[in-house]
């Protein structure tokens, strides 16, 4: 799955703030990293609308997937394969390196990959809307950049860097 860096200009202010007053910029660091979790986590556990393919009989005449199941026959037997993929979806402070703050977003769903990462999407999962990591990143990147940015530069003038 992919990973954002971010880039932080007057790096050099900052390390000043980290050397002189580390925990209060570990505080601010790991509470823009939860928005900035909570940003993603919350992008991957949407579900796309359902489809035909959710419903009875399906796409097929003969199953369906129900959310929160699995797969359904018009017979009646039912496969509970269903891992909750979108509840399934967590986000955690992994910890400091290199004087930043590392946060990780990620699911145990076996099959992950198959339907929201846009190397491993199966066609099926990319008709339906399904977001990718990727995607997901890329469309929240900027918003988190800004977060991170604001939260820095509110850091640095409270603290008179």
């Amino acid at each position: 799955m992919p990973n954002l860096s971010l880039h932080v200009k007057g790096l050099d202010k900052l390390e000043r703030a980290v050397e002189r007053f580390p925990q209060q910029i570990g505080r601010g660091l790991r509470t823009a990293t939860k928005g900035a979790l909570e940003m993603l986590r919350s992008g991957l556990a949407d579900y796309p609308p359902a489809t035909q393919a959710n419903r009875r009989p399906g796409v097929n005449g003969y199953s369906w997937y129900e959310r929160g199941y699995g797969v359904k026959t018009v017979t009646g037997r039912g496969y509970p394969t269903s891992e909750t993929l979108g509840r399934s979806w967590s986000s955690k402070i992994k910890g400091v390196a290199d004087k930043g703050v590392v946060g990780v977003v990620g699911t145990r769903a076996s099959y992950a990959r198959a339907v929201q990462d846009a190397d491993k999407q199966a066609k099926f999962h990319a008709a339906r809307g399904w977001p990718t990591a990727q995607g997901v990143m890329a469309e929240k990147g900027d918003a988190i950049r800004r977060l991170f940015a604001d939260v820095i530069d509110r850091m640095l003038r409270r603290l008179g860097e």
